[in-house]
C-alpha cells in the first residue's frame, strides 16, 4: 500500500504551483511502528525505504526515510545521515524539518520521540530533471528491493504538515 498527498492538480503544474515549492519549509510529523520481526539486512546492500519525499519525473527521491541494517537513516539521491537504531515493535514519532531547495541551500533536520536525531544539516532536497525543479511530493509505504523475500511490516499513524515543529510535534 501507498499513502501519498499534497500533490498539484495535475503533473503538468510548474513546480512553483505545487503545495511544497523550492524556497518553502515544511514540517511533517507521524508515528511509525515497526513490526517486532521486522527484517533487515546485515550486508547493508538491499535498500529499503518507509517514507520518501520524491519528484514527480524523477527517479530516486531527493530524501527519504530508509532502513539500513539495524538503523534508521535519512538517505536519498545526495547524502546519507544515521539516526540511530531501528524501533521494533513500539510506536515512535518522527518529526522531519525539510526547507527544498535543489542546491545546499535545502535543509534536513530529524527528531525521534521528541529528541533530535539528526541536527539541521545542509544538502539538497529537491532533485533537478533537465535542469530544472522536480516538484517534490510526500508518500508513505514499504519501498525495496525487489531482491527482498520476507513479509515487512511497518505501521503509520496520522501526518500532520506544517509550517513549524510545533505545528506538527
Amino acid at each position: 500500500n501507498e499513502v501519498f498527498a499534497r500533490h498539484a492538480p495535475n503533473q503538468s503544474t510548474p513546480a512553483a504551483q505545487w503545495p511544497d515549492p523550492v524556497g518553502s519549509t515544511r514540517w511533517y510529523g507521524f508515528d511509525l511502528r515497526l513490526a517486532d520481526d521486522f527484517a533487515t539486512d546485515p550486508t547493508g546492500l538491499v535498500w529499503l525505504s518507509l517514507t520518501q519525499w520524491k519528484g514527480v519525473r524523477g527517479g530516486q527521491p531527493a530524501i527519504a526515510l530508509e532502513v539500513k541494517r539495524d538503523t534508521l537513516e535519512m538517505a536519498g539521491a545526495s547524502a546519507r545521515n544515521n539516526l540511530g537504531p531501528i524501533k521494533r515493535g513500539q510506536w515512535e514519532r518522527i518529526v522531519v524539518g525539510v526547507h527544498f531547495d535543489a542546491s545546499s541551500a535545502g535543509w534536513v533536520e530529524v527528531y525521534r520521540d521528541g529528541a533530535l536525531a539528526l541536527p539541521r544539516t545542509n544538502r539538497p532536497t529537491t532533485t533537478l530533471v533537465d535542469g530544472a525543479p522536480d516538484p517534490t511530493y510526500l508518500k508513505q509505504g514499504i519501498y525495496r528491493s525487489p531482491t527482498w523475500t520476507v513479509t515487512h511490516v511497518a505501521e503509520y499513524g496520522p501526518v500532520s504538515i506544517g509550517l513549524s515543529k510545533s505545528d506538527v510535534d
